[in-house]
């Protein structure tokens, strides 16, 4: 027995539901693509920041640094305090800056940067208060006295 499906005929056996539900997927599927359907993500909001610290302490492997930082954030300006631990490893500086906002507002920023160089990366693993949820990486450059940390927000 012989089914017409338009002008195409098919044996009834190759219409068993299973295999139409795959069929109208298929067609469903090619038609989005033909429709031209394309997801866009939000724009990265870019951030600017520098922070400014003073040796408190130190160890041979180990230093502490307070100070002050400021930056945008998209458009929003940021200010406050921060404190820095620092271990060194080999000719890699891994650093962990807790900014607290003038509004008690907290940061932490996880660093590593190349001795040599003077660059490297930073991420943001902890927010809270305006800066709950809010995550961002980039790349930073560092002199004497300071950090300059430019990126994006994911």
């Amino acid at each position: 027995m012989k089914r017409m499906l338009g002008r195409l005929s098919l044996p009834l056996t190759l219409l068993t539901p299973a295999r139409r539900g795959l069929l109208i997927c298929a067609l469903l599927s090619l038609a989005m693509l033909a429709a031209g359907g394309q997801a866009t993500a939000a724009r990265p909001t870019p951030v600017s920041l520098i922070e400014a610290d003073k040796v408190v302490a130190s160890t041979p492997t180990q230093e502490f640094d307070a100070g002050v930082f400021k930056g945008t954030v998209g458009t929003v300006p940021v200010s406050g305090t921060t404190l820095m631990e620092v271990s060194v490893v080999g000719q890699t500086f891994h650093c962990v800056h807790s900014w607290v906002e003038a509004d008690g507002s907290v940061l932490v920023i996880h660093s590593d940067c190349n001795a040599i160089t003077l660059n490297g990366q930073w991420r943001v693993v902890y927010g809270d208060g305006i800066f709950a949820n809010f995550f961002a990486q980039g790349s930073l450059v560092m002199d004497l006295d300071s950090y300059v940390l430019d990126g994006v927000s994911y």
